[in-house]
């Protein structure tokens, strides 16, 4: 995720900085006003980063709760093979 803050937020604001002198709408008359308006766009840009960082734990989480209950079921299942085998007497004997 470190790719896309840089990407993503610092780029977002360098784009309005840059374009807006590319284009010619910044020069040093007004660099006051374009200073506020390319770090509103980071902010802007850093809150949907965060957003974005956010859900990608949470998925994450989510995918280790299934690992982990997936992981569960299958003991429960050895577990159950085993005592149902030797109830039954069915297991090998050594």
């Amino acid at each position: 995720f470190s790719v896309r803050l840089v990407l993503e937020v610092f780029g977002g604001a360098g784009a309005i900085w840059g374009c807006s002198e590319a284009v010619g709408l910044r020069h040093a008359n007004n660099v006051s006003f374009w200073r506020p308006v390319a770090l509103l766009v980071g902010i802007l840009f850093f809150g949907r980063w965060i957003s974005q960082l956010r859900q990608a734990c949470l998925k994450r989480d989510l995918k280790m709760d299934d690992h982990e209950l997936q992981e569960q079921e299958e003991v429960d299942s050895l577990v159950l093979q085993e005592e149902t085998s030797q109830e039954y007497g069915s297991g090998a004997v050594l």
